[in-house]
Parts: structure tokens; C-alpha cells; sequence
């Protein structure tokens, strides 16, 4: 008798209904949650994604930022920079070794 029940096939009803959090995963099609949530912007960066639209390029060297319509603001924002670095000791300005050059940006 217990050899019977161990070799029986459990009955099953075949109209059985499956939870589609219980349906089978296979490995070509993972089951992923996906957020439902409105995603929205706070108001405070309002402006920064007007600025993120516009097609303005940053000039990418102090020749550019020099010779640009906004030449104050990049010339200030470069002192306010060289300042900060110069406060906090981030670097130190020594003299070049013999035989060695300085970098020069083109």
C-alpha cells in the first residue's frame, strides 16, 4: 500500500487556474516588476532643463571662454575656481625640474 501511493500520480483537476504571480519564469522571458509611479520633475530644476535644451556649447578651453559673448561670467567663474583651489590647498604650484616642459593646451 505505501508502495502504491508513492508511485501514484497526485490527482490533479486539469482546469486548474494559475496566479499569473505563480506562472512558470522561463530564462529568454524574466517576470520584472515595472514602477507604475508618475515620474516628475521637482519645480525647482524648472530651469535647469530649459538650460539642458537650448543648443548654448560651453567653450572647452580658455581661448574659447575668452573670446565668447559671455567672456565676464567664464572669466569669473575662473577666478571664483582658482580661488577655491588656491583655499584649499588642492594644488601645489612648484618650479618644472631641469629638462622637463610645461603642458601647453592648443
Amino acid at each position: 500500500m505505501l508502495e502504491e501511493a508513492l508511485t501514484r500520480e497526485p490527482e490533479v483537476p486539469e482546469e486548474l487556474p494559475i496566479r499569473e504571480s505563480e506562472a512558470p519564469m522561463t530564462e529568454l522571458e524574466p517576470m520584472q516588476r515595472r514602477s507604475t509611479r508618475i515620474k516628475k520633475v521637482p519645480s525647482k530644476f524648472d530651469d535647469m532643463v530649459l538650460l539642458a535644451h537650448e543648443s548654448h556649447e560651453e567653450p572647452n578651453c580658455y581661448k574659447a571662454a575668452s573670446r565668447s559673448e559671455d567672456q565676464n561670467h567664464w572669466m569669473k567663474a575662473m577666478e571664483e575656481e582658482m580661488d577655491s583651489i588656491e583655499k584649499n590647498h588642492a594644488w601645489d604650484l612648484v618650479k618644472l625640474p631641469d629638462g622637463r616642459f610645461e603642458i601647453i593646451n592648443f
